[in-house]
């Protein structure tokens, strides 16, 4: 039986799973790495699930956590927060499982005639745990506290990048990395905040625009 997934995809992203130090496990006969991360927000770890294709590749991270959804109240919150979460982000987006309860991050890469280059891929996976990193908090007060998705949302938003930047930057130090290595990491830096973007920027460059 002939695998619908593209080997040399495959080959790539191990490469990058490989040099970041992720252990996992992949799937041969569905084309589907899977491996999990420690966080630093209430939410302590999430499930990755990479699924390859042919000409793309699904990155998924998944919550260990669920919105009840029984609760109509709390489904209608978290709708609320994840619709929140998701405007302007530019890489990937929060998905809820209307069904379950399921909250996840979510990343497709087109990969159509081309294999994405090292930071490309490893962008792509890097981005829902810092999502995570940055929302999770949120997520949990919505669950467990019945705070406003609305409210919760902008409290996260307010912090994003500083999120991103201590998170990178700890990383950084804790690297022994040389200044060369520093440099090419606080360029990695710069880019990751482009490609997740923020509701202030997508507003700043509307205004901007209709000048």
């Amino acid at each position: 039986m002939s695998k619908d997934y593209s080997q040399e995809l495959v080959k790539e992203i191990q490469s990058v799973l490989e040099d970041q130090g992720w252990k996992f496990s992949f799937d041969e006969e569905n084309g589907m790495f899977k491996f999990g991360t420690k966080l630093e927000s209430k939410i302590r770890s999430i499930s990755y699930y990479i699924s390859v294709r042919s000409d793309a590749y699904v990155v998924y991270a998944v919550s260990p956590i669920s919105a009840d959804a029984d609760d109509e109240n709390m489904m209608v919150n978290m709708a609320m927060f994840i619709c929140s979460a998701n405007y302007g982000l530019k890489a990937g987006n929060f998905e809820l499982d209307l069904n379950d309860g399921e909250i996840r991050f979510k990343v497709f890469v087109n990969c159509t005639g081309t294999v994405p280059s090292h930071d490309i891929i490893k962008s792509s996976v890097i981005v829902p745990a810092i999502s995570f990193d940055t929302y999770g908090d949120g997520i949990v007060n919505v669950i467990y506290n019945n705070a406003s998705g609305k409210a919760e949302a902008e409290r996260c938003e307010n912090s994003r990048i500083d999120g991103i930047q201590r998170r990178f930057r700890a990383a950084l130090q804790n690297s022994g990395a040389s200044a060369d290595e520093s440099a090419r990491l606080e360029e990695f830096l710069a880019f990751l905040q482009e490609r997740m973007g923020s509701a202030d920027s997508a507003s700043n460059e509307d205004d901007s625009e209709n000048k």
